[in-house]
Parts: structure tokens; sequence; C-alpha cells
């Protein structure tokens, strides 16, 4: 190593050579130092460079030995003098050897030992509880396991065998072999149960999916993440919305069934829609459980007695709310025959009142909670999610080759939590398969979950416990949200995914005397801006369906082509999974010469089609794609109208005015912003205005007003004063007044998808470091690695063998040192997003940078 630097950094002044003959066993290997001076051959100046070369490769040497002693500390060893054995040192000068043809060999140099790779040695994890390495087999290998998963320095194995070259020659001994390491990584599979599930397409592609299920059990088995997780809504009377939990979507919207059913009390377990008896004597049926400052409450419908027949009536028009201290009995306690007073009916409900003056319906729920009989006595909790599904490029090169990805995170974890790079969890992608088609498979996971219910450790509580795993929101671009909502898109006449608002009609263009295109005129187009201002009726998820399943009845019936667009056109929906089936019968037909020919093709087809041939997302329960697709403040706000303004800011200057904006630009204050944010770029900003990034525009929208005060129009100017006034309330954390939309999520901030987008730069170096044969296989393969490493570091459980005794799962931790690698600071941990960088104290400046950036 030493002599690979001195040749790379000093090669024109003094140069030490070591010259090692191929290892002979007959003869046995020699090496020589030789030290060939050279300087007589060389200029003046490179002896002024020996300084800086010295200074240079003390730099690189102590680079090295940081990683070496972060991956490996320092062992009980012998010395390098040791390992090496003596070594005679002879050197032979230009002056006493002017021929460097053959130089003499020392007649007796003992051979350098050089570490070898145990080969013979069979690594694979283990579960021994005495082995501080524990899932792993010894130091080496785990360390070299955690190095080569980091995200964004995805390693190949041509990187690996340089690395454990570099280990060998430093006498790190027990050194692995590349195939050891590949053994290793498959035998810890099993470990934390991060198992691929290949899919099958409806559209005819095969992809593979880290199911949600599996994330949601690395969750609950992590007591770093277990322990912020909240899994009841809170009600918030004075206290301002910070989260989704405290929002309308989660509090009052959602389907009872999907959220937590449960409140567990003095050993009992109170369950909603079973009839439950208060302390003061109030029958009632508990419909749902929240939190309001530190105490826990519930809302439920009051039961009224039915002495006629016996029985009780639930009314839904009369609710109460009251603190978790009035519960008294229990379903279970009621079923069993407790006493809940003198002279009332038997406790059996007939049926529901809706309203006021409504008629009686019956009763159609079982007599205890359906989760309750699941459960088995384990506690029932809910897991919502966000769900984000965008493309990116799986190329190094501006050669686009689209990924869809689908990515979640846990609604339950505070937004600090969520916004971590290390709590966003990989499902699948894909360069074939779209997203309506990869939403299927998991969309096929989560109804499983909802249906029977996810066993999972809870590492707070000691016990495994049943969850169930809803969808909160899905986010995207607005591209993506549109082909969630089966919705045609910005281009169409009607425009919005979430309301009826109208957009360009064909009544309202005019023919140009110019050339033949038709224009809009201008009555036309103010009327567009202002139905645009106006609120439109909204969509609903029941009108959309039946408009998808009128397109499929059109293309069985072999109706004209043109009625589906027209239906397209006239109602602004598009569901591009069920136009792949549409498409199909439409070309099948072409080449049939009568109508019975056309029917026979029909009817041969759709015994070959899926019997449910619309968008998965339909199949998602509780989600209205057109409500729950919330906007979005990334492509919305700072890559839509901020980026626009800007760009046409730029546009409407002079070049001298161009010169000044850069210079105002590089000088600004930023003292009162963010202390992260760095020196502004004044030459990129303007003459990439158009090519920029969201945190650019974040900036910009700030302090575009004290840079352009007087190079734009006034009316120019106050616009953007407008704009800057929106900008900090749409990144506030916590919200006093809400307006309709942020009460169903929260603050904009909450839901943000900058995190999401930064997770695409791993998974292009995922898609990089693959051979591209099974893309959508070896991506979700480095993604389950690198899950599996986050977790094993951070402290998470997993199952390991049963307990001989009892018969029971054992949940363990990785072993000490594993878990000292993750807890210590460093810059593995850092990589990995387990210890998070200690934040800048606010109000200082760094001078510095600033400085260095105006120059």
């Amino acid at each position: 190593m030493d002599s690979l630097l001195d040749m790379a950094l000093d090669p024109a002044g003094t140069t030490r050579r070591q010259l090692v003959q191929p290892n002979d066993t007959s003869r046995g290997a020699r090496s020589v130092q030789v030290n060939i001076d050279i300087s007589d051959r060389c200029e003046p100046r490179h002896h002024l460079q020996n300084e800086e070369n010295n200074n240079l490769r003390a730099t690189v040497m102590g680079s090295i030995g940081s990683i070496l002693e972060t991956l490996f500390p320092p062992v009980n060893a012998e010395s390098d003098e040791e390992m090496a054995g003596d070594v005679d040192d002879g050197t032979i000068s230009r002056s006493e050897s002017p021929a460097l043809v053959d130089p003499p060999q020392p007649a007796s140099v003992p051979a350098v030992p050089q570490p070898q790779p145990d080969r013979s040695r069979k690594r694979k994890a283990t579960s021994d509880p005495t082995s501080p390495w524990r899932p792993f087999a010894d130091r080496a290998t785990c360390t070299l396991e955690v190095a080569s998963r980091l995200p964004r320095s995805v390693m190949s194995d041509l990187d690996k065998e340089v690395m454990l070259w570099v280990l060998n020659q430093n006498g790190v001994v027990n050194v692995p072999t590349i195939s050891q390491l590949k053994a290793v990584a498959s035998d810890l599979e099993s470990v934390c149960g991060l198992k691929l599930v290949r899919c099958a397409g409806s559209l005819g592609h095969t992809y593979y999916i880290l199911p949600a299920s599996v994330h949601v059990q690395l969750d609950f088995s992590n007591p770093h993440i277990r322990g912020q997780m909240k899994f009841y809504p809170e009600k918030c009377t004075t206290a301002p919305v910070s989260g989704a939990t405290q929002a309308k979507r989660w509090l009052e919207e959602a389907d009872p069934d999907l959220l937590t059913p449960m409140y567990r009390q003095n050993q009992s377990d109170f369950y909603i829609f079973e009839p439950t008896r208060l302390l003061d004597g109030t029958m009632c049926v508990p419909v749902r459980f929240y939190q309001q400052g530190e105490d826990m409450w519930f809302q439920a419908w009051v039961l009224n007695p039915d002495f006629d027949r016996d029985g009780w009536v639930v009314n839904e028009h009369n609710i109460i709310h009251r603190t978790v201290s009035c519960l008294g009995l229990n379903g279970l306690d009621i079923l069993r025959g407790a006493s809940i007073g003198p002279g009332l009916p038997k406790p059996e409900i007939l049926g529901r009142k809706t309203g006021p003056l409504g008629n009686i319906e019956s009763w159609v729920r079982p007599p205890l909670n359906s989760w309750r009989t699941k459960a088995r006595g384990r506690r029932v909790l809910s897991y919502p999610m966000w769900l984000y599904c965008d493309d990116t490029s799986g190329n190094r090169s501006k050669k686009w080759n689209e990924h869809n990805s689908f990515l979640m995170v846990s609604a339950n974890l505070p937004r600090e939590m969520a916004h971590k790079e290390a709590n966003v969890h990989f499902i699948c992608t894909s360069n074939a398969a779209p997203p309506l088609e990869m939403l299927e498979g998991i969309v096929a996971d989560i109804e499983t979950c909802q249906h029977e219910g996810l066993e999972v450790y809870d590492s707070i509580l000691n016990e495994v416990v049943l969850v169930i795993i809803w969808v909160l929101a899905l986010l995207g671009d607005n591209p993506m949200q549109s082909e969630f909502a089966c919705h045609a898109g910005l281009r169409s006449k009607f425009f919005c995914r979430v309301c009826w608002v109208k957009g360009k009609d064909v009544n309202d263009l005019e023919e140009n005397e110019e050339d033949a295109r038709k224009l809009e005129t201008r009555e036309g187009m103010i009327g567009r801006i202002l139905r645009f201002l106006q609120v439109e009726k909204p969509r609903v998820r029941v009108e959309t369906m039946t408009t998808a399943k009128s397109m499929w009845d059109n293309a069985v019936q072999m109706e004209p082509l043109k009625k589906n667009n027209d239906l397209r056109t006239a109602t602004g929906v598009k569901d591009t999974f069920l136009t792949f089936f549409i498409d199909k019968l439409d070309l099948a037909r072409k080449k049939a010469s009568s109508s019975t020919d056309r029917e026979n093709i029909t009817q041969r087809l759709l015994t070959k089609m899926p019997t449910d041939v619309l968008s998965p997302i339909w199949r998602l329960r509780d989600i209205d794609p057109h409500r729950d697709t919330p906007v979005e403040i990334l492509h919305v706000v700072l890559l839509g109208f901020v980026k626009y303004f800007w760009r046409d800011a730029v546009s409407r200057l002079t070049d001298d005015q161009k010169a000044i904006l850069r210079y105002r630009l590089n000088s600004v204050d930023l003292s009162g912003l963010d202390p992260s944010v760095s020196a502004l770029r004044g030459q990129t900003l303007v003459q990439y205005s158009g090519s920029l990034v969201g945190r650019d525009f974040k900036i910009l929208q700030q302090v575009a007003i004290f840079v352009l005060y007087d190079l734009l129009d006034s009316n120019i100017i106050e616009a953007w004063a407008a704009l800057a006034n929106l900008g900090p309330l749409i990144w506030q954390p916590e919200i006093h007044s809400l307006d309709t939309h942020i009460q169903r999520f929260g603050p904009s901030i909450t839901f943000a998808t900058e995190i999401f987008e930064s997770f695409n730069a791993i998974i292009r170096g995922w898609s990089i470091h693959s051979n591209r044969l099974a893309p959508s296989r070896d991506i979700a393969l480095h993604a389950a690695e690198l899950a599996r490493i986050r977790h094993l570091l951070s402290g998470g459980f997993y199952r390991a063998a049963k307990d001989s005794d009892t018969d029971e799962d054992r949940w363990i931790t990785a072993g000490s040192e594993v878990l000292r690698l993750g807890s210590t600071p460093s810059i593995i941990a850092r990589r990995l997003g387990i210890v998070q960088p200690s934040p800048k104290a606010k109000g200082k400046v760094h001078c510095a940078s600033f400085f260095r950036a105006c120059s």
C-alpha cells in the first residue's frame, strides 16, 4: 500500500519499489527493497513538490486508516515487523549499478508472509447468544457486510474484491472471500423475515415486491421506531394541529373497522361495535377511541331499550363522548351473563336507528367484534401508512430508463421521524410493469392483513400483537396522482382529478387568420379563469367507477371505439389498467371479418382475462383517490408556479439587469433563514433559471422580492410579495386556522414528498449496480439487504429458534458488538441514517462559505 502511494504521489523524486517474484514453492519467494535515486534526471521543480506530495500522502493514509479503524477496531496482534519477519534492507544506488537490467539479489531473503483469505472456514449466520457478532459469524463478516450495503455507496463485486485486497495487505486476519460473503448474505435472508414475493401481474409483467406487511413487522420489532408510534387519533381543542393523527381524515372519516378497534383497561379489552355498560349504567356501543390531551376518550352510540321485543336499538343519532375511566362492562362480560341492571331487556341488539325520525334498520354485526375472535386475547393495533409512487431513471447518463417505484412510511410516526430516510421503506420497482399493475400485488398484501390481521412482535410491550394495515393517503406528483384517480390528466377538458372544473372547450376556440390553428377567444379564456376560481362539484369514487364500468361494457358489447373516446372527453375518466384490456379486445377483433367472429373472439378473450378489469385502486378499502391524493407542495408550489414565476422574471431582464441580479443573489443576507442554507450562487440561479431543483426555488420564493424590487414592474413585484407571504404558511409545522383541504391531513409539510424524491438516488444506484436482466428483483434484493442491516444495527428484534421449554418463539437482538456499531456515532451509522449528525446551532452565520461563494 505504501509503495503504491509512493509511486503515485512522488513519481519524480526518490521512489521506493518492492520487487516480489512470483510464488514458487520450490525456491521460495524473494523480495528486494530497491531505492533508486533519479534526482539527476529531474527538473528542480519536482523537488519543490516533495513536501506537498508528502502532505498529500499523509492525508490519504490518514483517511484509509480512519476507514479501517471504523470497520476493524484495533485488536491484540503482532507488530508489522513481527508479522513481516526480518528483511534485508540492502539498497543499490545508481552510481553502484548503472545498468538496472538484472539487479543482484541477496543470497537469502525470507519471504514476507501475506495474509491469505480463510477459504476452509464455512461462514454462516449464527443465533449463538454468547456471540457478540450475532447473527454474523465474526467481526470481518459483519463489518464487510455492513460496508457493502450503505445507501448511495453501492459496492460491486469488483469493489468488494478491492476492499478485501486492502484488508489482506494491511494484515487483517480471517478476511472472507467473495463467495463466502455471498453465502453469508444468502444465509441472512431468513433473518428478519425479509423475503421477496414474486408477482405475475394481470398485464403480463413479472415483478418482485417487499410486502408492506414485512416492513410493518420491522417497525414494531424495532424499539426506537415502535416507541414513537401513535395508534389512536388525537382531538385538539386548543392546541394547534401538527400531524396526521390530529387531522379529520384519521379522527372522523376513517372506517372504524380499520382503526385501532380496542382499548385495554384493567386487563379488560373494550371493543367497538359491542354492547358496553358504563359505570353510570348507560348502555352504549363504542364507535372509535381517540386521545384528547392526556386522557383517552371514546365516541359511542347510545342503546335504547326495546321492551316489546326484549332487546336494544342502536340510536346512531344520539352520540356521546366519554373518557375511558367511565367504562364498566365490555361485550364479552355482558355476553357471559354479567348483570346490566334489574328490569332491563336481555343484552341483544335488534336494530339501528340512523336519525331522529328514521326507520329502524336491522343490525348486521355479530354480538362480538370479529377482531376479538381473531386476536384470541392479544392486542389489536392500527397501522396507517403514506403510500408513494414516482418514476425515476435507472441510468447514470441522461438517457431515460424509467423505473416506477412504490415507497411507504408509517403515518403512526411524528413528522420528524417520518421524514427520516431510514424510516422510508421500499416496496417494489419495475422498468416494465406500470404502476397500477404493481399496485395489484401491494393491494393483495394489504387485503390479507385487513381480513386476517398481521401478527407482529411488539418490542415495547414485549408481546405479539395483531395489526391492521390501511392506506391513509396516496402521494406522488400530479401525473401519478391522476393515474391513481383514473383521471385523464391536466391536458384533458376536465383537467382536475378532485372536482369537475372545466378547461378549454371547442366552443371557446376560433380559427386564426394567419394559420389553420384554432386559438382560444378572449371571452373563453376569461370564462375558464373564472370557473377555475370557483368551487366546483367534487368528484366521487362511485361515479368514476360507474363510468369505468360503462367503458368496459361498451368494449364487451362491441360498441364503436369513438363511444369510449367521447365518454372519456366528457368525464375526464381514464383508467389505464382498464384501457389495456379494452385495447386488447379491439386489436384482436380487427382481424375478424364478421360480427359472429368478433363475438367468438370476444368471448374467448374474456375467459382469459381477470374477472375484475378495473384499476386495483378501487380494491383499497376506505380510499377515495379523488380526495385522498393531497396536493403536495414540491411539485405544485416549488416546481409549479414558483418555477414559472422565476423563469418569467429572468426572461424579462436585459443582460445588464441579469448581471445586477447575479451580484445581488451572491451578496444577499441569509442569516434570517435556516442555518443550514448555504450562500446563493447567482450565476447558476440566473443562467439555469429553468433547470433548478426544489430547494433552489424554496429559497428564491423568500428572497426574490429583495433582489428584483427595482428590476420589474410594480404589479409583478406585488405578485412576488404575495408568493413570499404564502411560502411560510405552507411550511408551517403547526397550523391554528385550517382550510377545508388541510383539515383532512394536517399541515402540508406533513405529507411533503422531498424525502421520497431523495430516495430515487438510492434506487438509481441499485439499478446501476445490477446486471439489468431482472432489475425489479435485483433492486428489491438490495432494498431487503439494506433494511436488514439497518434493523440489526439499530437494535431491532428478530425471531430466533423456539424455546425448548415453552415451545414459544424467542425474539432476540443482534450481538453486543453489532449494536455498538449502530449506536456509536461514526460514518457508517450516519450513512445508514440510524445516528443523526448534531444540528447546527441556530443564529450562527458561517462566513467562510458565504465569502467563498461571493468570490
